[in-house]
């Protein structure tokens, strides 16, 4: 279940867990009868029966499955073909659950140094965090509140009494933009939180949703020029913890917005967004969905958003200015680079050919036979693909950060070596043998254990993609294959393709007394039909 707790620059408020208690309190419980009658309404010939045992089945979420599962089985078409559509939603919700849950540490009621707190934090999360400016606050004496919380909340803590604000937690192993480009990394350590000495006096809502922290950060005065007279900009700042590889912001929800008088505020439904995506101008328009009012992409001529900002866009009332939102909920969709997962699995290898397709236009085909003039060996074929923009292959211990454009082996820490990836030399054959993991690729035998994938011919295509601008990358090769020990199998029967993919992830937000402006522009430019762009 997901935490919320509202929060300011100077304290740390205790409403946000109200709301969770209350979100608890509203959980709901399942038996099984009422399981096994909502599993038959699922098929029921009344429309209405079967969209309220839907209904609940969503609610239910997790605690559902198992019986969703066994309708997908046994149950009549209609039933069936809900059930499916149902575990698909409730298992993604599981998982985005999952991703963005916030990493609980530990903190214990005793007098320290403010130093000696940060390294506790460190030693549970792995997470260095430095202080920009004067560092006398390291020395300072603090004694945290004891019990398990969350990291942000536990960090919001100890910064209150410091009096220290977040400045940046930005992972950087790996890229932050949509387009994977290993150039766009920054110079700060891997892992890190900066802090700095609190600059503002006034209020900045902040919520922590998870590994998540959110602050409606105010929009440069600036830029109010540029915005239209009608506009309410409001700008989010995201920034999740070092662990999460944030790529960028792809769109934002907003469910509820109420002004400081109960109005209800909406989107801008005028506003348009451009962006250059080679060298092709996109518009973006925002629509009413079913669930509340969505955005398009953040980049924008009025305000140049980073990745870890969403920027939105709403409609002043007529009734009169709004000066504040009391209430703005919603969620932010944005893509993470995934921790090391296997991304294809083919088991039970044979003569013939096997493949398995997944996501991100990936691709595992594979097959062995018998290494000409070496009996001691075996051939092995495989082909990968995938799209570059979406997924990185990774090899043992570390993902690639470069493009494609030779063939990878690993064979544990430090050993490593990039090859040609067109034609391979005698000295490349003979310098490559011995490796366990070639471009993302592993092999075991029948008991489990890893063997040698030795490459002999190696062959790459980059496919380009001239509608999204992205590169599919198909690599075929032949391996020769041996046991890693005499005591092994011998033969080849699972082989893995590994990496790190990008995934999608929505994170719920719900801040109270939002300050806004209102843009100062003239300029209203009405929508046209090319440029109108919903999803």
């Amino acid at each position: 279940m997901r935490r919320f707790l509202a929060a300011t620059v100077s304290a740390l408020a205790v409403a946000g867990s109200g709301y969770s208690q209350d979100l608890k309190a509203k959980m709901p419980v399942v038996g099984e009868s009422e399981l096994a009658r909502l599993s038959e309404q699922l098929g029921d010939r009344d429309y209405r029966v079967r969209e309220a045992a839907g209904k609940r089945f969503a609610d239910l979420g997790a605690d559902g499955l198992p019986a969703l599962k066994s309708v997908a089985r046994t149950g009549n078409l209609e039933a069936t073909e809900r059930a499916i559509d149902l575990i698909a939603k409730i298992e993604r919700a599981v998982a985005n659950a999952k991703s963005t849950a916030g990493t609980v540490v530990e903190l214990k009621a005793e007098e320290q140094t403010l130093g000696a707190a940060f390294d506790v934090l460190r030693k549970q999360t792995g997470y260095t965090i430095g202080i920009n400016g004067d560092q006398n606050p390291r020395s300072k004496k603090v004694t945290p509140q004891s019990g398990k919380v969350e990291f942000w909340i536990a960090l919001q803590r100890l910064a209150d009494e410091a009096n220290l604000e977040v400045e940046s937690a930005v992972n950087q192993g790996g890229p932050v933009n949509l387009v994977y480009d290993p150039g766009a990394v920054d110079s700060r350590p891997l892992g890190s939180v900066t802090l700095r000495p609190k600059q503002a006096k006034s209020s900045i809502p902040i919520v922590i949703s998870g590994a998540f922290r959110i602050e409606a950060i105010p929009v440069p005065v600036a830029n109010l020029p540029q915005m239209p007279a009608h506009r309410v900009p409001v700008l989010l700042q995201i920034t999740p913890e070092p662990r999460l590889r944030w790529v960028g912001t792809t769109q934002t929800i907003v469910t509820r917005a109420e002004d400081q008088d109960g109005r209800k505020i909406i989107w801008d439904h005028v506003a348009l967004e451009y962006q250059n995506n080679q060298a092709q101008f996109e518009g973006r328009a925002l629509r009413r969905g079913g669930k509340g009012y969505y955005g398009g992409p953040v980049i924008s001529s009025e305000y140049p958003a980073t990745p870890f900002q969403a920027y939105l866009k709403l409609l002043a009332h007529a009734d009169g200015p709004s000066t504040s939102l009391k209430m703005l909920e919603g969620k932010v969709r944005g893509n993470v680079w995934s921790q090391s997962e296997t991304i294809l699995a083919l088991a039970d290898l044979s003569s013939d050919f096997q493949e398995v397709r997944g996501e991100s236009r990936t691709l595992l085909k594979a097959k062995y036979e018998p290494m000409p003039g070496d009996a001691s060996a075996l051939l092995l074929s495989v082909t990968t693909s995938h799209n570059a923009s979406e997924v990185v292959p990774f090899h043992g211990s570390s993902a690639l950060n470069t493009n494609p454009g030779g063939l990878w082996l690993e064979n544990g820490p430090g050993g490593r070596v990039k090859l040609n990836a067109v034609k391979l030399s005698p000295e490349e054959l003979q310098m490559a043998q011995g490796f366990t993991n070639a471009y993302g690729l592993a092999l075991v035998d029948g008991h489990g254990k890893p063997m040698n994938l030795s490459p002999h011919t190696v062959s790459q295509q980059n496919l380009y993609n001239n509608t999204d601008g992205s590169s599919t990358y198909i690599i075929a090769a032949q391996y020769v294959v041996r046991p890693t020990d005499k005591e092994a199998a011998g033969k080849p029967a699972k082989i893995t393709f590994s990496g790190t993919r990008m995934k999608s992830l929505d994170v719920e937000f719900r801040l109270k007394d939002v300050p806004v402006l209102r843009g100062l522009g003239t300029n209203v430019q009405a929508p046209q039909i090319f440029d109108i762009y919903t999803r």
